[in-house]
């Protein structure tokens, strides 16, 4: 089985963002015998994956005008009282970890 192949190296990155495995589980998984290799096949992944996420996700992928004329919503603005030119932005908090302390009971 070769290892170090991309596919692997995604496999690999994804399984440890998803499911929060250890290097020594994913070595395992993978019939790796050394955690580095792991540790640079996610490190690896990762970094192939720069461009892609600088130019398809986050804020800085669109412009300011970009965003008003594809994404915003009149109806929003004339609700809220807001001008023509203001963006609005929603933000869901659903997925984010909150550590919970165990002696508030």
């Amino acid at each position: 089985m070769v290892n170090r192949c991309s596919r692997n190296a995604l496999a690999m990155l994804l399984i440890k963002m998803r499911l929060n495995f250890s290097l020594r589980i994913i070595a395992f998984l993978f019939d790796v015998k050394n955690i580095s290799t792991v540790s640079d096949s996610i490190h690896a992944a990762l970094k192939s994956l720069e461009p892609f996420v600088r130019k398809h996700l986050g804020y800085g992928h669109k412009t300011r005008e970009q965003f008003l004329d594809q994404h915003s919503r009149q109806f929003f603005t004339k609700v809220l009282g807001l001008s023509e030119t203001s963006l609005i932005s929603i933000l869901d908090g659903t997925y984010l970890y909150c550590e919970v302390l165990m002696n508030i009971l």
